[in-house]
């Protein structure tokens, strides 16, 4: 049978330290500066990888869904980029809030899981549509949508679902002020 392998990168920055951080691309080298999450307010910093490994999912060298993923490579609006995102954290009287990690309540306990795209996407509409005041990181990398437990995936098409009921909702709305907009011209 097939086994999954995740890539690991350490990432050592200037102090020294070097920290495990995953990653579902290919294509990151030893040398290569990378944008990392520092801390779980979501706050990123410039590091250097200095190894790559695969490794299989009963083998890693830090727990999969306690391990932070690479934002991107380092280019060089890389400090700006940082700066602006980090500032955008610092200015907000709340605390982000991570869609990268989810939990669902089953029959068997609660299960914490790392966010697929359309979960996140999912995640910022509903804020968005809410007005919510809240800035969202993404600390961990995306799952693949199969990946995600079964229970975590019937809520997510059950919110799906409401969300285009919404947007059915919205546009009807418009319509209608549209009609009694052209009633008067």
């Amino acid at each position: 049978m097939f086994r999954k392998k995740i890539i690991y990168c350490r990432v050592q920055f200037d102090d020294e330290k070097t920290y495990w951080y995953r990653t579902n691309e290919h294509g990151y080298k030893p040398n290569m500066k990378v944008i990392v999450p520092v801390s779980s307010n979501g706050l990123w910093k410039i590091g250097t990888i200095t190894e790559v490994q695969k490794f299989g999912i009963d083998n890693v060298p830090y727990p999969l869904i306690r391990t932070k993923g690479i934002v991107e490579k380092a280019g060089i609006f890389a400090q700006s980029k940082i700066n602006s995102h980090n500032k955008e954290i610092e200015r907000s009287k709340y605390q982000p809030i991570d869609i990268s990690i989810a939990d669902v309540k089953t029959p068997r306990g609660r299960i914490v899981y790392c966010t697929c795209k359309r979960e996140r996407d999912l995640h910022r509409e509903l804020l968005r549509i809410n007005k919510e005041p809240f800035i969202t990181i993404e600390n961990y990398p995306l799952s693949a949508e199969m990946d995600i437990p079964r229970e975590a995936r019937k809520e997510l098409e059950r919110r799906i679902k409401g969300l285009q009921k919404h947007k059915l909702d919205e546009e009807i709305d418009f319509m209608e002020l549209m009609e009694e907009l052209d009633q008067y011209n």
